[in-house]
């Protein structure tokens, strides 16, 4: 387990060195919606197979940084499959691809249903924790995280 923090568009480790991203080593693709370049550090690390968990200050902040993330994220596969540093999707990505619609299904039927929020990041690995859910749809969502189906989750403290 490894900390970071992410504080206006720098990425320290926990002993306070500054983490050289992926965005140091190439040119950072333009992101108006992403100026803290979050993205880049989501994928950096999702594409290394490892998970992603972002806590943030309130619940809008994580509905809001998970929506954020799904689109950008979306985005940067499709730029790099046409670029070519990325294989087309292996069956392993479709495997995960499935359990995401299963945890879908099992999200809407909770008691409020399917949030439209998490209707469009959990497809993409992405997805908000916080008081809001109804326990039920925090210990899917936390189970799917420790199954690797999610990558990354925006959290308030409630995790």
């Amino acid at each position: 387990l490894s900390l970071y923090v992410a504080s206006k568009g720098q990425v320290f480790h926990q002993d306070g060195s500054r983490h050289a991203q992926v965005m140091d080593a190439a040119p950072a693709r333009h992101r108006p919606r992403d100026p803290d370049g979050l993205t880049s550090l989501v994928w950096e690390c999702i594409s290394a197979g490892q998970a992603v968990l972002m806590f943030c200050a309130t619940k809008d902040w994580c509905e809001k940084a998970a929506a954020m993330l799904a689109d950008e994220l979306a985005e940067e596969v499709k730029f790099q499959q046409t670029s070519g540093s990325l294989a087309t999707v292996a069956s392993e990505d479709r495997s995960k691809l499935d359990k995401r619609m299963q945890l879908l299904e099992e999200l809407k039927q909770a008691p409020t249903g399917l949030c439209p929020v998490l209707a469009k990041t959990v497809p993409c690995g992405v997805a908000y924790h916080h008081a809001g859910l109804t326990v039920e749809e925090r210990n899917l969502l936390e189970e799917a995280y420790r199954k690797g189906v999610l990558g990354c989750l925006c959290a308030t403290s409630t995790l």
